[in-house]
């Protein structure tokens, strides 16, 4: 009971307080779909899944070589970058707020931290559903397709350079497009929030930058941030990632950045922080 009391209490206070956030991150998912599909103009057929792959698209396989420019995704780590944000400084300034006195009242720190941790889980559903939301609007706006799947035009085929005009792999890529994006989200984003309570948050921030941007580099299926691009897929590269193992590391992950943080929550001293 207090823990669904406490996880209320942050669901409300928490989302409340990253309103402008979100309202920010809005407008970055309205113009990039707006970029997206003013560069698509001439083509006949564009459908919602095409707007979420040109988020989570990524890119593909860096080849490093003096002749080989590298081209950084700035639409796919902003879109990550603008969540870490929003769910980067809540549970490290609730201590200093009203959290302060239900820790003093309740006496159970695991359950606040859990609570927390729920609240960034919570906070990356919403945030991803604004996102959905936001390029429906634009389906709307440009009377395209509300169709998950992608489609099959030759010049967005392209882009797949592996995939030899398999049309089937490319418009049924429902795992890669949909549910490793989220779960990379939360879990870079669970990890973050642990960091928090070893180092400053800003530091941790600089830690969820940096494994994207590693993962921008390198094909490594430790570097978790591959995971949410669907160009490095096991389906598209002869080295890409596997979404099996993907979800099982990031569970796994997930899992010991949540019992390391409520470990080490259990001896934080939450009245004289550095």
């Amino acid at each position: 009971m207090i823990f669904f009391k406490t996880l209320k209490y942050d669901i409300k206070n928490g989302i409340a307080k990253a309103y402008k956030k979100y309202i920010l991150s809005i407008i970055f998912f309205l113009s990039a779909a707006v970029i997206f599909r003013l560069s698509r103009k001439n083509v006949e057929e564009v459908t919602l899944g095409d707007y979420l792959l040109f988020t989570h698209l990524g890119i593909p396989e860096y080849i490093r070589d003096y002749a080989n420019r590298f081209y950084f995704p700035v639409i796919w780590i902003c879109f990550y970058m603008l969540v870490f944000f929003i769910v980067l400084y809540y549970p490290y300034d609730d201590i200093d707020g009203f959290g302060r006195y239900i820790l003093i009242n309740t006496k159970k720190r695991s359950v606040w931290y859990l609570s927390k941790c729920c609240w960034v889980v919570i906070s990356v559903i919403f945030y991803f559903a604004a996102h959905i939301i936001s390029q429906l609007l634009i389906c709307f706006i440009f009377r395209d397709s509300i169709c998950l799947y992608l489609s099959d035009d030759e010049a967005y085929q392209s882009i797949y350079q592996n995939v030899s005009g398999n049309t089937d792999i490319i418009t049924h890529i429902p795992v890669q497009l949909y549910i490793l994006p989220l779960v990379v989200c939360v879990t870079i984003g669970l990890l973050q929030t642990t960091l928090s309570l070893y180092i400053r948050p800003f530091y941790s921030y600089i830690i969820s930058a940096a494994i994207l941007i590693f993962s921008a580099y390198h094909i490594n299926p430790f570097l978790i941030g591959n995971y949410a691009m669907v160009q490095r897929s096991d389906l598209f590269l002869q080295n890409g990632v596997s979404a099996i193992f993907g979800i099982v590391i990031c569970t796994l992950l997930s899992l010991c950045s949540v019992i390391a943080g409520v470990i080490k929550f259990q001896k934080y001293d939450i009245l004289n922080r550095g």
